[in-house]
């Protein structure tokens, strides 16, 4: 591997290890908060599952569903950082990794008055993480078949 690439991993490894912190923090305020202030933040989902309704789709089916797509988008970012920040980390400890998460959250949620623990969080997430792995592994083969086509 040339100095070149090595620099360029190391400022990727490096920059994903940052932008890590900023996203846990986000991801457990989000997944901690009360639930009337964690509202402001995801009441995105029930006004949407609202707008299906128009499409004779009920509330009852569109929420779950997209609820469940809203944590597996929660959960890309810790994959594809995991990925980018150690690109050693294999896809069984990705995917552990996510789960170990998945489940603090839904471990405190217990101790909260206003949250809801749910296994299909737990799967949701990790899904998630794992679907950011493979967005990781991706977007790091299509930037160097890229460079390797503009050399």
């Amino acid at each position: 591997m040339s100095s070149a690439r090595r620099s360029r991993n190391s400022i990727l490894a490096l920059a994903a290890r940052i932008l890590l912190i900023p996203y846990l923090v986000s991801l457990f305020l989000i997944t901690w908060l009360p639930g009337s202030e964690a509202e402001r933040v995801t009441g995105i989902v029930a006004y949407t599952a609202h707008a299906l309704e128009r499409w004779s789709i009920p509330f009852a089916v569109g929420y779950p569903a997209l609820e469940f797509t809203a944590n597996i988008v929660l959960f890309l970012p810790f994959g594809l950082f995991l990925r980018l920040a150690w690109p050693q980390l294999t896809l069984l400890v990705v995917s552990l990794s996510s789960s170990a998460v998945s489940v603090l959250i839904e471990t405190v949620q217990v101790l909260l008055p206003t949250r809801y623990p749910t296994v299909s969080d737990v799967i949701a997430n990790t899904s998630g993480g794992i679907i950011g792995y493979g967005l990781a592994i991706g977007a790091v083969a299509l930037v160097r078949r890229y460079a390797a086509v503009n050399r």
